[in-house]
């Protein structure tokens, strides 16, 4: 039984509905199933960057900063053999790590990191009254 259950591989349909249904869990106040959901798609998938994410933010939405941060210095170190991190993805996780930082009492570079994350001068407005 277990062999066959370690044959089948979820597709990514099925990995998406399974994240999105641990959010939903957490947010309609059952973090424990979320949670459990969560660490089992990271058991079927553990080289996912999106289950590790999920567990992470999960962490965090329970307010254990700390091992949301363990979670993301995890991911850090598998991401630098593997870059091919979406730019949201990674303006996420840097979010995360700001405010987990900023939560544990290292608020100079949790304010750091979120200076980063601001957008720069934005383009100017062009004059399009003009145009017609």
């Amino acid at each position: 039984m277990q062999l066959a259950l370690a044959e089948q591989q979820l597709s990514d349909r099925q990995r998406d509905y399974l994240m999105l249904t641990a959010f939903v869990l957490a947010r309609h106040g059952y973090p424990e199933r979320a949670r459990t959901l969560a660490e089992s798609l990271l058991a079927l998938r553990a080289d996912d960057d999106d289950a590790q994410l999920v567990c992470v933010v999960l962490r965090f939405l329970e307010k254990d900063y700390t091992a949301a941060l363990a979670g993301l210095d995890h991911m850090d170190a598998g991401t630098q053999s593997r870059d091919r991190t979406r730019p949201e993805t990674i303006r996420m996780r840097r979010y995360l790590r700001a405010r987990c930082y900023c939560e544990t009492g290292r608020r100079q570079e949790g304010e750091l990191i979120a200076r980063a994350l601001l957008p720069e001068e934005p383009p100017p407005q062009r004059d399009l009254s003009n145009l017609s």
